[in-house]
């Protein structure tokens, strides 16, 4: 996947993409998805897809079909990037102020939210945890983490949304492999 300059290995069960799919191409991806239900894959990446599309903001999405789930939807990617001037350590010092409480989420009961920092290769993360129940009770878990590149001006956000709290630990494991391998792209000349 290639968000702006961003490159990102995806581990086993993650389909990833660059918004603004074709017809057709859904069926094609979903075709080459193993071990998971073709109509459903094609039905989940064209629905994430418009919705990335209409966001403008996002550059990339990816949605896992692990195995121990039976190759079903089990979380979903969003990649977005920001401008950011500032040193990476100023960044991380002022991000990690402004989200030390949970952000407002009307309508949805936050059952439980932490925060960590930590560091990749590609610079600094802070990630956040948040669980919680939408407004139709459905229990999401959501994971952001957000790096500040040390050699590009900007902050990249990798949101995660996982539908199966059971399986936290596997996506935390999953996800920061994910994060881990995100590198800038060769600079277009």
């Amino acid at each position: 996947m290639r968000a702006t300059e961003l490159e990102i290995r995806t581990p086993p069960g993650w389909v990833c993409w660059t918004p603004g799919l074709g017809q057709g191409v859904p069926a094609q991806m979903a075709a080459e998805t193993k071990g998971a239900d073709a109509n459903e894959v094609a039905a989940a990446i064209s629905s994430l897809d418009e919705m990335a599309v209409a966001d403008k903001a996002v550059e990339g999405c990816g949605l896992w079909f692990p195995e121990i789930t039976q190759h079903r939807l089990t979380a979903t990617l969003l990649v977005r990037t920001y401008e950011s001037h500032e040193p990476p350590e100023e960044r991380v010092a002022e991000y990690l102020k402004l989200t030390q409480q949970p952000p407002p989420m009307p309508g949805c009961i936050i059952s439980h939210y932490d925060v960590l920092d930590s560091r990749v290769d590609l610079g600094p993360l802070i990630r956040h945890v948040l669980l919680h129940a939408n407004k139709q009770g459905k229990m999401i878990w959501l994971t952001r983490y957000t790096v500040f590149s040390q050699t590009r001006p900007v902050a990249v956000e990798f949101d995660f949304n996982l539908f199966y709290m059971r399986l936290s630990d596997e996506l935390h494991e999953s996800t920061d492999l994910l994060v881990a391998s995100a590198t800038h792209g060769e600079e277009e000349k």
